[in-house]
């Protein structure tokens, strides 16, 4: 048998060249996320029981301008597939925006304006990444390897350590945004996780049911989970399904050990919403008010408990973002339209970029299941696993056929026996568990 037709399995002891660019080939970019991710939850140890001392805001901001930089300037794994069509689309909807401020007379402090805009200038930041194949799947696995068990331990001694074991765990910040980064990045990692990969999910899944406290995190979890087992036509489905009922079941003891017969901040939040939106015209419900519109006095004396929300030029004036939940800000200031132009954009971002519709489906539905509760797409937690996912070079994933001369496919993590696989050249092949079948 020609010897081009054969590749072998990757060493585990060998160690990562970056000099060559095969699936074992680490990035400049993937250096970065893992030291600063890794070095910062370790950092945040001397703090173990409370948040990180350490600026994470500017220090992830910086990290994404770093991996800007290192990817203009360092080599990368393979052909750069990048196309600026959607970065244009993001800069002319952010231009749209700020010249309709200006025309409209809405006058707002300029960190007012960047704050209610962040998740729709974020993907600008994104559409650069869409096909630069700046992050590889391994890498992303072994930094998931370090973080996923300094994050169980942080959460262990935090809820071992404080009172009546009610803290909340946090490496970086509040865990409802730093959970919704875990959780993504280790999505993305999934296929890469190796053969115990499913204990990697379960680890992930103590730590946010079993040690978080975060309702909205759970929720997050339960809906990767619902799209990483979604496999009607697999025997084992009513095995999946039965999973995804203990999540939801988790979740509900989550709200009710939680609940203290008052109404929730999430409530209050919403009914400020219902209050600021009881005579929306359909015009308004699909395009949103004029750029900032500030919400009634009222409403802002309703949440004067977050008053560190409040503008920051105009005393006693408050916009949507002291609403939390980024659903009921994004229809207040951009309106349904605004909400479907950012899900369609990074559904076209991260499909142009090689993500399978699953992977698209995932993460957006962890920002969404977000949502409902904090900041979601308007965050930089979410920021880092979407630049990640669009800057991805799929095509070394075990999860993609081959595209050598001859058909194969290698069984991938021992859990696909006897699968066909056709390949994207000459249409025939198949694998049969561990050893290779060539068709002529």
């Amino acid at each position: 048998m020609p010897e081009h037709q054969l590749r072998t399995l990757p060493d585990k002891n060998q160690q990562p060249d970056l000099n060559k660019t095969g699936p074992d080939a680490e990035t400049v970019a993937d250096h970065l996320l893992r030291w600063t991710a890794v070095g910062a939850a370790l950092a945040g140890w001397t703090n173990i029981t409370g948040w990180s001392w350490l600026p994470m805001s500017a220090i992830w901001y910086t990290l994404v301008l770093l991996i800007i930089v290192s990817t203009i300037l360092a080599p990368h794994i393979g052909a750069v597939e990048y196309r600026p069509t959607l970065t244009i689309l993001a800069l002319a909807f952010i231009g749209w925006r700020a010249a309709a401020g200006v025309l409209g007379s809405t006058l707002v402090a300029f960190p007012d304006w960047i704050q209610a805009h962040k998740a729709f200038i974020f993907l600008i930041v994104i559409g650069f990444f869409v096909g630069r194949r700046c992050f590889t799947g391994p890498a992303l696995a072994r930094t998931m390897k370090l973080l996923l068990p300094i994050t169980l331990i942080d959460y262990i001694v935090t809820t071992v350590s404080t009172d009546a074991g009610g803290g909340r765990g946090a490496i970086w910040t509040e865990n409802n945004f730093e959970l919704m980064t875990i959780i993504g990045l280790t999505y993305l990692a999934w296929p890469h996780l190796g053969r115990n990969r499913a204990w990697w999910m379960v680890l992930l899944g103590v730590i946010v049911i079993g040690l978080s406290g975060s309702r909205s995190s759970i929720a997050e979890y339960g809906v990767m989970l619902a799209v990483l087992l979604w496999k009607p036509r697999d025997p084992k489905f009513l095995l999946y399904l039965a999973s995804g009922v203990v999540v939801f079941w988790a979740s509900g003891r989550a709200f009710a050990e939680r609940s203290t017969g008052k109404r929730s901040d999430r409530e209050l939040f919403f009914e400020v919403f219902r209050h600021e939106t009881y005579d929306f015209t359909v015009i308004q419900w699909l395009f949103g008010q004029p750029v900032l519109t500030p919400l009634n006095f009222s409403s802002c004396e309703t949440l004067s408990a977050w008053s560190g929300l409040f503008s920051s030029v105009h005393s006693g004036q408050c916009y949507s973002v002291i609403l939390h939940m980024y659903s009921a800000r994004l229809v207040l200031d951009f309106g349904i339209a605004g909400g479907i132009f950012l899900i369609v954009f990074l559904w076209a971002a991260l499909g142009q970029s090689g993500a399978s519709a699953r992977e698209r489906l995932a993460l957006i539905g962890i920002a969404s299941a977000n949502a409902l509760s904090v900041s979601s797409f308007n965050s930089e937690y979410m920021l880092i696993p979407l630049i990640v996912a669009a800057g991805m070079s799929y095509r070394d994933s075990p999860e993609v056929v081959s595209s050598q001369p001859r058909s194969f496919k290698r069984r991938v993590l021992g859990d696909r026996q006897n699968q066909t696989v056709t390949n994207s050249v000459t249409g025939r092949g198949e694998v049969l568990g561990n050893k290779w079948r060539l068709t002529p």
